[in-house]
């Protein structure tokens, strides 16, 4: 569930619509720091009697942006960005991968290339990944070569 389209109506409704459930739901919410006091709330009656695990991720000081209520009943789990070698190492095995990665696509990438990649995108792996996956889908070649 994304914070900018979810009004506290709507919030509610789904909730309601959780409840009727009558089992645990696991609710991840991209970009909670969006949700003001209102919608977040709405969900604390919920995570507290544990019909909603919620998940949430955020950019932002969850410590400024996430009420104290819902705050003390959440675990925090902080993600550092990945280092520029680690991603050269996620994306040689993307690169080579066949059965879930871009292996069939037979790229030709450096080393030097990877670590390059992996400091341009700033520790997200997945943009780096993004980046071989688009640089490969132009054209009908057999084989690519990254320089």
């Amino acid at each position: 569930m994304q914070a900018l389209v979810n009004c506290v109506p709507s919030l509610k409704m789904r909730v309601k619509r959780v409840r009727s459930l009558q089992q645990r739901t696991i609710l991840f919410l991209d970009e909670i720091h969006r949700f003001n006091k209102s919608q977040q709330d709405v969900l604390l009656p919920c995570v507290e009697d544990g019909t909603i695990i919620l998940i949430g991720a955020t950019t932002e000081n969850p410590f400024f942006e996430v009420n104290r209520p819902l705050l003390s009943r959440l675990r925090l789990i902080t993600l550092e960005a990945l280092t520029p070698k680690a991603i050269g190492q996620i994306l040689r095995r993307a690169i080579t991968d066949e059965e879930v990665g871009l292996g069939k696509r037979r790229l030709q990438v450096t080393d030097e290339v990877l670590e390059d990649v992996g400091i341009f995108v700033n520790g997200d792996g997945s943009d780096g990944s993004q980046y071989f996956r688009a640089s490969s889908s132009y054209g009908s070649r057999r084989r690519y070569y990254i320089y």
